[in-house]
């Protein structure tokens, strides 16, 4: 089973789908907001939402275990070694961080962002061996953050800015969450924000990859 797979697989299990398919304590709990009691609602409310503090925590810390202080880059190289030179399977351990990340994504989990950017450009799997263009589906904390969606895109630009490295592949989230004419709008804006000229300059390295609005006849 891949990494994606198993991302998906990993949030249909941890969030749940329907109420009708819960059992136990998370269903008694979603079962609560229908009590005529105020008290039960709030305390059904305080539990489902710890609830879901719990699963991103235990997410989180399988990411931190799986890949402890490595840098993305040490881990890449790494897996071109291992993988493409002398042929091994992608460690265990590199996948589940992987499936992690997707999941945090697949919940939304806006207090993830800070970890998820930190791994921004660890790459496992087999397009690890691969030459094409990097694509946002090879990056599992990228692939996270697009669907976290604009909460992301603040602590993203930053990124951007301090880490070259990483611009490819932040601008492929960015492409994602917004597209290319809402991306040029929200760049220019961040352009005029920022303070500092140099850092002006490498937003500014964004802007031919956005395309200009459309016009309108009424334009």
């Amino acid at each position: 089973m891949s990494w994606k797979v198993a991302a998906v697989c990993l949030a249909a299990a941890l969030a749940g789908a329907a109420p009708s398919a819960l059992n136990g304590p998370r269903a008694e709990r979603v079962e609560g907001l229908r009590s005529g009691d105020a008290d039960v609602r709030q305390a059904a409310k305080e539990g489902i939402v710890r609830d879901y503090d719990e699963t991103i925590a235990a997410l989180e810390g399988v990411i931190q275990q799986d890949l402890g202080d490595k840098d993305w880059g040490e881990i890449n190289e790494e897996l071109l070694d291992r993988v493409s030179l002398k042929g091994e399977p992608v460690p265990a351990e590199y996948l589940s961080a992987a499936s992690a990340m997707e999941t945090l994504g697949e919940l939304r989990a806006v207090r993830s962002i800070p970890l998820l950017l930190r791994h921004l450009g660890f790459r496992p799997g087999d397009s690890i061996v691969c030459e094409h263009a990097p694509v946002l589906e090879d990056y599992p904390a990228a692939l996270a953050l697009a669907n976290i969606g604009v909460p992301s895109l603040e602590r993203l630009l930053e990124t951007y800015k301090e880490r070259p490295d990483t611009r490819l592949i932040a601008w492929l989230v960015l492409d994602k969450v917004l597209g290319p004419e809402l991306q040029r709008e929200y760049v220019l804006n961040a352009i005029a924000a920022e303070k500092d000229p140099e850092k002006q300059e490498i937003l500014r390295e964004i802007l031919p990859r956005a395309r200009e609005p459309r016009k309108t006849e009424e334009d």
